[in-house]
């Protein structure tokens, strides 16, 4: 018959983890875990700590949407079309970086008359 062993044989007997040598039944194993916190914290559950780390956060989800030029949303073509028709309301180097006047309809009236001065009197020097 073997000798029964004791606590005070091991020398890891108050360590964390337990080597069980001695056998023993399952229930005498189970009573002699106990749960240990090591730093002393205890932690929200992972959800709530993203809730309070999305709380904290600089940029939200519109930040990006937010802070997009319109050239970065529209594609080839229409980007191109949108800087034509800026430049057409905007100064033009061809012609002095004068402003685009406005049309009106004493403005197109002349521009006819111009065009049309050879049928008016061929003559005459409008």
């Amino acid at each position: 018959m073997k000798p029964a062993l004791q606590e005070k044989d091991f020398a890891d007997a108050h360590d964390i983890f337990v080597v069980d040598r001695a056998g023993g039944d399952e229930a005498s194993r189970e009573s002699n875990f106990q749960s240990v916190d090591l730093l002393g914290t205890s932690y929200p559950e992972p959800y709530e700590m993203d809730k309070e780390l999305l709380n904290k956060a600089v940029v939200g989800p519109k930040f990006e949407i937010k802070h997009q030029s319109l050239t970065q949303l529209l594609c080839q073509n229409a980007l191109a079309r949108h800087n034509k028709a800026e430049r057409e309301k905007t100064r033009v180097s061809d012609w002095f970086n004068l402003p685009a006047t406005e049309l009106t309809e004493e403005h197109k009236r002349d521009l006819e008359y111009l065009q049309m001065r050879s049928t008016l009197d061929t003559l005459a020097h409008y």
